[in-house]
């Protein structure tokens, strides 16, 4: 992974997104930031802003993207995570998206190799076809629950992807 070109580059003015209030626009000037900051990095949301040589990144929490965080030396800091609120950049949101979609894959990966891992260790071996067609699969995305006053969406920790 290479962790700059699966990240955002926030410009010291940034102009930000908050869908959640009618597409109001905000800006927000990180100068301080990358002055105050420089070397170090803080998580918010499942995403880390780093800031290397005064310029301020973004990127989704992945384990790939800590380990390379880890490996330039940054610190643990606590300062202000731009788009760790459900806000996007501007001018960035597919770009923001993608890299979004990306992380959640990688989490995915990354959990179905840790069970595997976990199974190999422990002699558990996987369960025949057979055995998978017989079963009740949840699907990823959750499954859909009707009461009799409400209508939710249940997210069980086995789904389909393990």
């Amino acid at each position: 992974m290479n962790l700059k070109a699966n990240s955002v580059n926030v410009t010291k003015k940034t102009t930000v997104v908050w869908p959640q209030r009618e597409e109001e626009e905000e800006v927000i000037d990180m100068t301080d930031i990358g002055s105050k900051f420089n070397g170090s990095y803080a998580i918010n949301n499942s995403t880390i802003c780093y800031v290397v040589n005064n310029e301020v990144f973004v990127t989704p929490y992945t384990r790939e993207a800590m380990a390379e965080i880890k490996a330039l030396g940054l610190t643990e800091r606590h300062f202000y995570v731009p788009f760790s609120n459900w806000d996007y950049p501007k001018y960035q949101e597919e770009r923001w998206s993608s890299l979004r979609k990306e992380a959640r894959e990688s989490q995915y990966r990354n959990y179905e190799n840790d069970c595997r891992n976990w199974c190999a260790q422990h002699g558990v071996n996987e369960l025949s076809k057979e055995t998978m067609d017989r079963c009740f699969r949840i699907p990823r995305g959750g499954m859909k629950v009707l009461m009799i006053h409400y209508e939710t969406v249940n997210y069980p920790i086995c789904n389909e992807m393990n």
